[in-house]
Formats: C-alpha cells, sequence, structure tokens
C-alpha cells in the first residue's frame, strides 16, 4: 500500500513530465554547422583556438594543420601558435592566427 508521500512523489513526477516535454532541436543533427554569415571577420586576422584531449593530440592537430611549423610556449600545458592565410569556416578574414593547447 503506498503511503502519502509516494503519493505525493508520484503525482509530483507526472506532472513535471507532462509541463516539460521532450526538447527537440532547434538544427536537425543531419544539417551541417555554418558560421553565419561567412563574411564574418573580413579583412581582419581571427584567432581560431582548437581544444585537444590530451598535450600528444594537440601536437599533432597543429602539426597537421600548420603548414610551416608552430611556436610553442613550455607551460604546463603547451599552447602551439601558427598564423595561417584561409580559414574554411571565415573565409572573408586575411588571416586565421591558430592557438591549439589540451
Amino acid at each position: 500500500k503506498e503511503t502519502s508521500n509516494e503519493k505525493s512523489a508520484k503525482k509530483d513526477s507526472q506532472s513535471s513530465d507532462d509541463n516539460n516535454p521532450p526538447l527537440k532541436p532547434s538544427v536537425p543533427p543531419s544539417t551541417p554547422q555554418t558560421t553565419n554569415p561567412l563574411s564574418y571577420g573580413k579583412n581582419t586576422t581571427i584567432t581560431v583556438l582548437h581544444i585537444a584531449e590530451k598535450p600528444s593530440i594537440a601536437t599533432a592537430i597543429a602539426k597537421g594543420l600548420s603548414p610551416s611549423g608552430t611556436n610553442s610556449s613550455s607551460r604546463a600545458l603547451p599552447v602551439h601558435e601558427f598564423t595561417a592565410k584561409n580559414f574554411p569556416k571565415a573565409p572573408e578574414a586575411a588571416t586565421a592566427r591558430h592557438k591549439v593547447t589540451s
């Protein structure tokens, strides 16, 4: 037999489910992300921050993205920095300064 506390808890959980229907995504998962408008950073230098799970992955990402090597600071968690002429998410930017860390 249910106690009055159990009945009250059951009623509260049912009413909160009724008040909070499941959320639907505003953008379907199959739709690619874009930066709108694509004129972001037009004719300026933008800074792009890449975060990796581990320092070794950050090093690999920096080496893979950098056209001519990176500068890295010697801290506990290194930050690899390089500049590239283009960045696909901001095609109108003059240059993109990339920082890769973990």
